[in-house]
């Protein structure tokens, strides 16, 4: 399996149409609409996108280490963050004071646009209140303050932004060391009571990060300067060493805490917990009566779904084995040590090959992403992709996709052995999720938005941020993306093997997080322990048996993992439901212009997401004529005027109606009165369009061909007539 982690985490105007047609020409001509202007306050606007850069400055006040992975750099030198009960107090009471100015500004007086941002700085507010006063997570996950020194040192070392060197860089990796020691002692004072599960992983991240920091910003610093030219490792080391000792310090306060006796306390949030952290800081809508029935039951059916596809694939291969059997051979072909990089940047460039050549979504043209192979504490991360923020300044640093080829770090009976965690067939889904389409270019549609919406003022910080991102989204597009491209037609080669080792290989991906994030919810809820969602993700996934256990504790300190699978078929049903909505309206689906479309919304919640992309299909106005073409041939009855028929070959139109046009024509000729009118192709798909020809009535069904025949200007059976052409209104 490729394992793939991290240590961190209004009225729409309408135009009308009048169609001519002359002859066998078919000409729409747009005239203007007149719609109403949505009231709006510029200055309300301006008030508001203002409330929002300072929310925004003042959360990375208190929070600089998630400053740069959004390109903002204002506070990198004041260290990490200050977790003291004094700055604990002054965050919470500076979102008193902007939920207070927020309320002041009147919501219905910003534009329709800013009217959505408004409720998620709203829910933003909440969330954050409610983790400092009542959920204070900071008090029962150790991992939380790992995670904060790993982040902010690693933002130093990956890219070299503009404007830096790797000396200036120091200095601000110097200030978050002097920060370690301060952040330990307020992590002693907040962990008094940690369930065993959130204990054990703390311990091992802390661990981790001791070695990150004593080997990996020692080494990636060795031989820098201070600002006075001096060599700057003798203060280096010395700040490491006491870093390192607070950290030492931290792990035997929680070591203490395992032994005491008594009842320990449970990590689960409950299922209160777990629906205010997903209603408010992921916007997802659950009932709030039962908020988790329903959403289990969904993602066990699609489980069992994807199970049975797993299985058909498998029998195809060889109808005489077990699929897991089958799936063990699979896993058996991997790169050998020193290939990594060489496969899957071969992969990442085959597929974004594919989707240039189909047409499936709009790829950066000014950067790209390329695969490099990781620095040794990145080993246990396996796959992972990085890019700078929409914020960061240009020209942009490479964007790295980062793969743990073991050569050179273990020896080569350890690296082999370690290399069977990238099967060849799974990497595919991995380079999809990472690269293209997934995190770097969902990544780039962010920097687009920046420089369209938000420096032209239409609309806030909310979009971008990653304040406001909810997981669920830009996870789940990354896990969508995997699905899209087999979706879309992508296959490795014109080999069928190879084929269907592909296919395993998503599906095998998917089903282990969809059974992840059935028994997360249950973990969270407190009906399943640990113990028994590594029995539930081993059973129901094609996993081993280690990484269901990594799987079930990422679940139980990282309740996020659930959004993976959850974001992943929100956007499939969004893109369904898009699909079925301009099909019901004759209108043709693209790829390509519906993913450059979600993606240039930004990082809202899903609900707002569909939202926005079935308002985009509802305002769309409906060409009375999709399609016309000249075709010659074809006999067809005519009339005369002695009542007999007889056959003429004319040359005709052929018109491809859509539904919902709805005409309106002058008199004809006398023998096409009486006719009803309108003619229309309803929009409920009932095929109820009528022509005029000979008293006769035509119907069609939205989409279906109708020639319109013109007659040979010398008729022999009508010598003095030819056929008028009517002019059609669409009303």
């Amino acid at each position: 399996m490729v394992v793939q982690m991290r240590s961190m985490s209004g009225n729409s105007a309408r135009a009308g149409f009048i169609l001519l047609i002359v002859g066998s020409l078919i000409i729409p001509i747009v005239t203007a609409g007149n719609p109403e202007a949505p009231s709006m306050n510029v200055s309300r606007d301006r008030e508001f996108i203002a409330f929002v850069e300072e929310y925004a400055d003042t959360f990375y006040r208190y929070h600089p280490v998630r400053g740069p992975e959004f390109g903002i750099h204002t506070y990198d030198r004041t260290g990490l963050d200050n977790m003291s009960p004094a700055s604990l107090a002054a965050e919470d009471a500076s979102l008193v004071a902007a939920e207070e100015r927020l309320a002041q500004i009147p919501k219905g007086e910003i534009s329709p646009p800013l009217r959505i941002d408004y409720d998620r700085v709203h829910s933003n507010i909440a969330y954050r209140r409610d983790e400092l006063e009542i959920t204070k997570t900071y008090t029962k996950n150790p991992y939380y303050y790992a995670d904060i020194i790993q982040v902010g040192l690693l933002f130093q070392i990956l890219f070299d932004y503009p404007g830096t060197t790797r000396d200036s860089r120091l200095i601000t990796v110097l200030a978050q060391l002097d920060s370690i020691p301060p952040l330990m002692d307020n992590a002693r004072l907040h962990l008094q009571a940690v369930s065993p599960e959130l204990n054990r992983y703390g311990i091992t991240s802390l661990e981790d990060t001791k070695s990150f920091i004593s080997t990996d910003i020692r080494n990636y610093f060795a031989g820098s300067h201070l600002p006075d030219g001096s060599l700057a490792d003798p203060i280096l080391d010395q700040k490491i060493a006491v870093a390192t000792a607070s950290i030492d310090r931290l792990i035997r306060h929680l070591e203490t805490l395992e032994r005491r006796p008594g009842e320990k306390p449970s990590f689960a949030l409950g299922e209160s917990g777990l629906y205010k952290r997903f209603t408010l800081k992921e916007g997802l809508v659950f009932p709030e009566n039962d908020p988790f029935t329903q959403v289990s039951a969904d993602l066990y059916a699609e489980l069992n779904r994807s199970q049975a596809q797993f299985k058909e694939i498998a029998a195809e291969i060889d109808p005489g084995r077990d699929p897991r059997q089958v799936w063990a051979e699979i896993e058996k072909e991997h790169p050998s040590p020193g290939e990594l990089v060489d496969v899957t940047q071969h992969q990442v460039d085959v597929i974004r090959q594919f989707l240039s050549d189909a047409d499936i979504i709009s790829l950066p043209g000014d950067e790209d992403i390329r695969v490099q192979a990781s620095p040794p504490f990145m080993i246990s991360w396996m796959a992972t992709a990085w890019s700078t923020g929409p914020f960061e300044g240009k020209p942009a640093p490479q964007a790295v996709y980062y793969v743990s080829d073991p050569k050179g770090i273990l020896p080569d009976d350890e690296g082999n052995e370690f290399l069977k965690n990238f099967v060849t067939a799974e990497m595919w889904s991995t380079c999809a999720h990472e690269a293209y389409p997934g995190h770097f270019v969902q990544g780039y549609a962010l920097k687009r938005i920046k420089e369209n919406d938000i420096d032209t003022g239409r609309l806030s910080l909310v979009p971008v941020s990653n304040i406001f991102a909810p997981f669920s989204y830009y996870e789940g597009w990354a896990v969508y993306s995997e699905q899209m491209i087999n979706d879309a037609g992508f296959r490795p080669g014109p080999d069928r093997l190879a084929d269907q080792k592909y296919r395993l290989g998503q599906l095998s991906d998917k089903i282990y997080r969809l059974a992840g994030a059935y028994a997360g919810i249950q973990m969270h809820r407190g009906t399943m322990d640990v113990e028994g969602a590594r029995e539930f993700i081993e059973n129901n996934s094609y996993t081993t048996p280690e990484y269901a256990a990594i799987l079930a504790e990422r679940a139980a300190y990282e309740p996020d993992f659930i959004l993976y699978a959850i974001g992943s078929l929100e956007f499939m049903k969004i893109r369904d439901e898009y699909k079925a909505a301009r099909e019901a309206k004759g209108l043709p689906f693209s790829y390509r212009e519906y993913h450059d479309k979600l993606l240039s919304l930004g990082q809202y919640p899903l609900p707002v997401i569909r939202q926005k992309m079935h308002d985009d299909v509802e305002s769309e106005q409906v060409p009375a004529v999709l399609s016309s073409s000249e075709e010659t041939g074809g006999d067809v009855m005519s009339e005369n005027t002695t009542g007999t028929r007889a056959m003429a070959t004319p040359a005709r139109t052929v018109w491809t109606f859509a539904p919902g046009a709805l005409f309106s024509r002058p008199p004809l000729c006398a023998w096409d009165t009486g006719i009803p009118e309108p003619y229309s192709v309803g929009p409920d798909n009932v095929p109820n369009f009528k022509g005029w020809f000979n008293n006769s009535f035509y119907r069609f069904c939205p989409g279906q061909k109708f020639y319109y025949n013109t007659f040979p200007t010398l008729n022999p059976y009508r010598p003095t007539t030819t056929k008028r052409t009517p002019a059609m209104t669409v009303t």
